[in-house]
């Protein structure tokens, strides 16, 4: 069975350590071949602060669209 796996770099640095270690578990996972692997980048990310706004799923913003379609896609975050 195919597993989707989602790994989350929740850094809003470029190059962090975060997404570095991220990159490094993509390439241990894709060496097996066995799971469908997804990648989300806080680079760009644009999520309220908890209790100053609310994310409507009809107004998403493209990273948070991208955020939502891979979480609910995957089967392991």
């Amino acid at each position: 069975h195919i597993m989707n796996i989602l790994l989350v770099s929740t850094s809003s640095r470029k190059n962090s350590n975060t997404l570095r270690f991220v990159n490094y578990l993509n390439r241990l996972f894709s060496e097996s071949g066995t799971h469908e692997i997804s990648i989300i980048n806080y680079e760009q990310y644009d999520l309220p602060f908890s209790g100053q706004a609310f994310v409507k799923r009809e107004t998403l913003t493209p990273f948070q669209h991208e955020l939502v379609s891979a979480w609910e896609a995957a089967d392991l975050i």
